[in-house]
């Protein structure tokens, strides 16, 4: 009698362990329906790549998990389930029966586990590293590209005539002493949207200087609040120059027709704070200038 009953109170506790396996899960099973259709409420938005394939191995990872923890709780309530039916000389081998599960399911699941959550460490973790040393690759390769686009193409495909460009030529008598700012800023609003850079020639079509706006506003902004009383046609082209000495210096570059678009860079660059490249009839400051190719032109040539 004693036997009978313990066997009936060992297969009623493993009824009830079965009852709140069966529990657990539906509640799971609720909850994650509640966190979908909070999801689907809210506002509507279109993932990118990156983020679906997050999603996907996050919902891969947390089901899998799931299954083989359930599958694992599974198997042992049954087996012990099972092992508690047995009564008299069969119940010692029922339950060591049940112990032996017990170890195999521990022992199959455990690793699945332990693989399943590295396999997630590395891939959020070792993610990050991976893009940061892609983008540094692409970065070297794009600058490699780039200076190999430049070295290809030639200077005369870029930038504009200097006949498009509608530069402020000098006459034969004009000089930086004679020629007054406020020509300069008429130059500059002649078209729409202004010009934000004007290059000066000679009356031979030497280039001279290239004026940016951000330059004749500063001098003159200067010379407003030291003399408020002056305007712009009170001050000379040779007043600007003695104050920024490198307009006639350093303010352009020049190269020959013949030169490439890295030649030009190379050239710009040579010139401290020059953004302005003039090709030439010779190459030379004294010949006459027939392209104009700004800093801005050359990045649009060197994108790959």
């Amino acid at each position: 009698m004693d036997k009978d009953f313990a066997a009936i109170t060992l297969s009623g506790g493993w009824l009830l362990l079965a009852c709140i396996f069966i529990v657990v899960l539906v509640a799971l099973s609720i909850r994650l329906g509640v966190v979908v259709y909070r999801s689907r409420k809210g506002a509507t938005h279109i993932p990118s790549a990156e983020e679906l394939r997050g999603r996907l191995a996050q919902v891969v990872t947390i089901w899998a998990m799931a299954a083989i923890a359930l599958l694992g709780v599974g198997i042992i309530v049954i087996g012990g389930y099972h092992a508690s039916i047995p009564t008299g000389a069969d119940a010692a081998a029922a339950r060591r029966e049940f112990v032996d599960t017990a170890k195999y399911v521990f022992a199959a699941v455990l690793p699945v586990v332990a693989a399943w959550v590295g396999s997630v460490m590395a891939f959020y973790f070792g993610k990050e590293n991976y893009r940061a040393a892609t983008e540094s690759v692409a970065q070297i390769a794009r600058q490699l590209t780039s200076q190999e686009k430049l070295g290809q193409t030639k200077a005369q495909e870029i930038g504009k005539p200097i006949e498009d460009v509608a530069p402020l030529r000098l006459g034969e008598s004009d000089t930086t002493e004679t020629v007054t700012l406020d020509k300069l800023e008429e130059k500059m609003r002649s078209k729409e949207p202004p010009f934000e850079r004007l290059p000066i020639l000679s009356a031979t079509g030497a280039a001279l200087m290239v004026v940016h706006r951000s330059i004749l506003n500063d001098f003159l902004l200067k010379k407003k609040t030291a003399e408020p009383a002056k305007n712009a046609n009170d001050y000379k082209l040779s007043d600007l120059v003695a104050e920024y000495p490198w307009l006639k210096e350093n303010s352009f570059a020049t190269v020959p027709p013949t030169a490439s678009a890295a030649e030009a860079k190379a050239a710009m660059a040579q010139n401290k704070g020059c953004a302005d490249v003039f090709i030439t009839v010779d190459g030379t400051l004294a010949g006459t200038a027939t392209r104009w190719i700004t800093n801005v032109d050359l990045l649009k040539a060197a994108q790959v």
